[in-house]
């Protein structure tokens, strides 16, 4: 289920259509359909070529955890699978996301706040 949904998001993301994916690597749109419902795991191959055209890592594809290195600050670090996707949801909402990016500390503050309660 995560490779189907990571394939669709990113895809999404990119504006690519099922069939400009399908193109790209080889195997028809009904195909990229599959995948991306989880009824057909491509095949290794196909996976790598997916990486490469959806620019992400084979890993994340496939659900592994994800290292992040930010090149300005020379920080690393390795997020669970649950973390990105509670990032992914959290820029859906883009009034918060933003919030957070901007003022970190004092959202967070608020957050635990409202948790607590």
């Amino acid at each position: 289920m995560v490779l189907g949904n990571r394939i669709r998001d990113r895809r999404i993301e990119l504006n690519m259509t099922q069939e400009e994916l399908g193109n790209a690597i080889g195997v028809s749109r009904a195909a990229i359909c599959e995948y991306e419902k989880s009824s057909r795991m491509p095949k290794i191959d196909k996976v790598s070529k997916l990486a490469d055209t959806l620019n992400l890592e084979v890993g994340y594809l496939l659900g592994q955890d994800v290292s992040i290195i930010a090149e300005d600050t020379n920080l690393h670090m390795k997020l669970p699978k649950e973390d990105l996707k509670l990032l992914s949801e959290l820029k859906k909402n883009k009034k918060l996301y933003l919030a957070l990016i901007n003022d970190p500390v004092r959202m967070i503050k608020l957050i635990n706040n409202k948790l607590s309660k």
